[in-house]
């Protein structure tokens, strides 16, 4: 019997396939809900990665942070609606490169998140990129989880 463990992931699933352009500064929402029972197998961490487009290159080391809305936190009562001066549960944030064109990011520092909330809305502040991401941006998470080694 080994006492290592292993990491196993599950299903990737879409949360937002073609978001409306997020102006700097702002936030948007993905468009789908995540929950860790319906669409992660259980399972508790996530691996969360960004595709976005600039026509003009953003700032050198600016963030597009991700937040979570948990939702049904008290029977079916879900936490606040967030807003770009008060995102709600900050989860980590994508360092775009200062250039133009697609860039698929992933979540630094770790690349991915450890505790889940058990269902959230997830949220991308473009947070002082200096430029607009353009419409079309996507954003998805690959449930994740330690196991014991076989």
């Amino acid at each position: 019997m080994s006492n290592e463990n292993i990491v196993v992931w599950g299903a990737a699933k879409t949360l937002e396939s073609a978001g409306a352009s997020i102006a700097n500064n702002a936030l948007a929402a993905a468009s789908a809900l995540y929950s860790i029972e319906a669409d992660g197998a259980g399972f508790p961490d996530g691996e969360f990665v960004l595709t976005v487009n600039y026509s003009t290159a953003p700032t050198d080391m600016s963030l597009l942070s991700l937040y979570a809305r948990p939702m049904d936190v008290d029977g079916d009562t879900d936490t606040d609606v967030p807003d770009a001066t008060r995102p709600n549960m900050f989860l980590g944030a994508f360092q775009p490169d200062n250039r133009t064109g697609v860039q698929t990011l992933v979540l630094t520092p770790l690349g991915f998140v450890r505790d889940l909330p058990r269902k959230a809305e997830y949220y991308i502040h473009n947070s002082g990129t200096g430029q607009a991401v353009q419409a079309g941006w996507a954003l998805k998470v690959t449930p994740r989880t330690n196991k014991a080694a076989p």
